[in-house]
């Protein structure tokens, strides 16, 4: 069995786990620590990508249309469908879980996935090959909007009285 554990840094991190054995006594191992990073475009970019495959000895053409815009401060992403209708439900699905674990190292942050086109030639519409033909796109649009990693970060609250304020940011 594996549990993971989320911290601040590798001193959080090492604290915990000695605060376990402590307690337990059970004897574990800790993997090395990986810091969770998060992606994001540094100005809008647009990717429209084709992609053809036989079927039942027919040929299917598959194609989507995405832009991505950065929304700095906006936090999670963001996923619009420009083209509404059944046939965009399929790349819609794929574009929202990918936006959530990201292409390269993380979920992206602070930028807004748009469905800005979708086709499909064939009597009956092939959802693996509209997902891939969104999965390329977004691939594209990202690359031409200059894809970037942030930098790891804490966000987090700290309610105290009034009196001790002053020990708290000494600490912090």
């Amino acid at each position: 069995d594996r549990l993971t554990v989320r911290g601040m840094g590798e001193l959080h991190l090492e604290i915990v786990a000695e605060l376990v054995r402590d307690r337990t006594r059970l004897r574990f191992q800790v993997s090395r620590p990986r810091v969770d990073l998060r992606e994001c475009v540094a100005r809008a970019g647009r990717g429209q990508v084709e992609v053809r495959a036989l079927v039942a000895g027919q040929e299917v053409v598959a194609g989507c249309e995405v832009e991505v815009v950065p929304q700095p401060g906006a936090g999670a992403p963001v996923v619009v469908d420009r083209v509404g209708g059944a046939l965009a439900q399929a790349p819609l699905a794929e574009l929202r879980l990918l936006a959530a674990a990201g292409l390269r190292v993380g979920p992206m942050q602070d930028v807004e996935v748009r469905l800005a086109g979708v086709r499909c030639a064939a009597a009956e519409p092939s959802v693996p090959l509209l997902e891939l033909a969104a999965r390329k796109a977004l691939e594209e649009a990202f690359a031409a909007g200059g894809a970037t990693i942030l930098e790891p970060w804490v966000h987090f609250e700290l309610w105290c009285p009034e009196s001790g304020v002053t020990p708290v940011l000494a600490e912090l």
